[in-house]
């Protein structure tokens, strides 16, 4: 493949992409086996759920994304080490409800509720994800 391949595959992913896509759009691609160019939002046709970077047959960039990335998670004595999604270590972001409720300046969801962002960048264990039982917890 050509450099130029690599360098349109890697420019548009789900974390760069302008567009946005409702849980109507992303539940009627899941239920028609459809994926969304993320270059320019054009529907395609036979993408697994977790499709990434397939070639758009509107626009040629291969930014076409299922709905739905794989998520995997690193388990390591019982504990979550390491959060995965499609193949990338994402930076994780928390929607706090509990502390966007009384805090002035929250953003707000979907349904009006107020919620906090808070951008996450300790390990995954830190955040209490574990399958240990209690009295393995190190906090």
């Amino acid at each position: 493949m050509s450099s130029e391949h690599f360098s349109r595959r890697a420019a548009m992913t789900p974390e760069t992409t302008k567009h946005r896509f409702t849980a109507e759009e992303l539940q009627q691609a899941d239920d028609g086996s459809e994926g969304f160019c993320l270059a320019c939002r054009a529907p395609r046709g036979g993408c697994e759920p977790d499709a990434q970077a397939y070639e758009c047959e509107e626009c040629g960039e291969y930014a076409v994304y299922g709905p739905h990335p794989s998520l995997t998670l690193d388990i390591e004595q019982g504990f979550v080490t390491g959060l995965w999604v499609a193949g990338r270590r994402p930076d994780l972001i928390i929607r706090d409800f509990d502390l966007g409720a009384s805090a002035p300046d929250a953003s707000l969801d979907v349904f009006g509720a107020p919620f906090v962002s808070i951008n996450w960048h300790l390990p995954p264990w830190r955040l209490g994800l574990a399958l240990a039982p209690a009295h393995l917890f190190p906090f």
